[in-house]
């Protein structure tokens, strides 16, 4: 090989190098120095710089972006730089500055970057992404508001620790939990539902927003509006008491539950709903009494046992749950124990349409 074709050769090589990595300026830094910085217990104002120039320039690259794949790099840069330590000093001050620069993205017209942006957020599990979570929380898109929700749920127990972000946050799980449907939902009551951190602490301060969230949505669950029937199938899993009192209101919103359950799935078979549809209705009472046999500690289950009968239609089964298994054994046998289902509340929001199936595709 002649050192003419060595020199093109190279040449071709040093011009795929340029062009498979968008130019940076000599000042900012690469992941390589990011993991290269010496991070003990005190941020040094070099290394917040170093952090506010590498958000900063990915940031920028994802405005520039034209390829879903390249907004996908960028997003995975962000993630990467927040992931180069895992010291609180620098994850706090990394989330505190994307906070504070990641939002203009959420107003970029391009829903895909939207929603690449709002994952990378999502990410940082810090008391400090919160003012980037409010406003991916009122944000139109309903993925970036999914996001938001995700992004919560992690840092709950960083949040309840301080009064006025734990306010904020509180209010706006509320606020979601109250007129969102579909996969936002089920995030919202699942968050709200989280008890095992913080002790006895979480599900204290947690409890009644659920509780609130979950009696205003029973009418909901009752006329099977789409999205709230898996929602509501999802969350009763994570149910877990802290303490006895905590254990009787838990049982008392699984007995609130059983009618809208019973009457909403005995719909769906008289309005002669797709087979899909009274799976879920299946699976959520399913899962109610499962969790109301663990917590009462009894070994019986007419609800699946009728449910499970080959031998009658689905209308009996659907009468049947109402009138046998549930007026006849779950409502006298929670009674025992103090509990009795409350009238549902007046309804003070209208729900809004989620049509976001899979919130965080692109």
């Amino acid at each position: 090989m002649t050192r003419r074709t060595v020199a093109v050769l190279f040449m071709m090589f040093f011009t795929i190098v340029l062009w498979s990595e968008p130019a940076r300026g000599a000042d900012v830094p690469s992941l390589e120095d990011l993991n290269k910085l010496q991070i003990a217990g005190h941020l040094t104002l070099a290394a917040r710089r170093d952090i506010e120039k590498y958000v900063g320039y990915w940031v920028e690259q994802m405005k520039k972006a034209k390829k879903v794949s390249d907004v996908v790099k960028t997003r995975k840069a962000l993630t990467d730089g927040y992931n180069a330590h895992n010291t609180q000093p620098w994850q706090v001050a990394y989330a505190e500055i994307s906070s504070e620069k990641v939002p203009v993205l959420f107003k970029l017209a391009g829903r895909v970057k939207q929603i690449q942006a709002a994952m990378a957020v999502a990410t940082m599990h810090q008391y400090t992404i919160q003012p980037a979570l409010e406003k991916m929380a009122r944000h139109k898109n309903p993925a970036v508001r999914y996001w938001a929700v995700r992004g919560y749920r992690p840092s709950v127990r960083k949040m309840l620790l301080y009064p006025e972000r734990a306010k904020k946050m509180l209010a706006t799980l509320e606020r979601l939990g109250l007129k969102e449907s579909g996969p936002i939902l089920s995030v919202v009551l699942q968050t709200l539902n989280i008890n095992t951190v913080g002790g006895v602490e979480a599900p204290t301060r947690l409890r009644p927003i659920l509780d609130k969230v979950w009696a205003a949505r029973l009418k909901d669950l009752r006329n099977g509006k789409d999205g709230v029937v898996d929602a509501y199938r999802r969350a009763i899993i994570f149910f877990d008491p802290a303490d006895k009192a905590d254990e009787k209101k838990i049982l008392q919103m699984l007995a609130d539950t059983l009618e809208s359950a019973s009457k909403g799935f005995d719909k769906s078979v008289n309005r002669k709903g797709k087979k899909s549809d009274q799976q879920s209705w299946i699976s959520l009472l399913s899962n109610l009494e499962n969790k109301l046999a663990e917590l009462t500690q009894t070994s019986k289950s007419p609800i699946q046992d009728i449910l499970s009968d080959p031998k009658k239609s689905i209308k009996q089964r659907a009468k049947e749950v109402s009138l046998m298994a549930i007026s006849e054994y779950w409502k006298p046998k929670l009674a025992k124990l103090g509990v009795k289902p409350r009238p549902l509340p007046a309804a003070t929001t209208k729900p809004v349409k989620t049509t976001t199936a899979t919130p965080h595709g692109t």
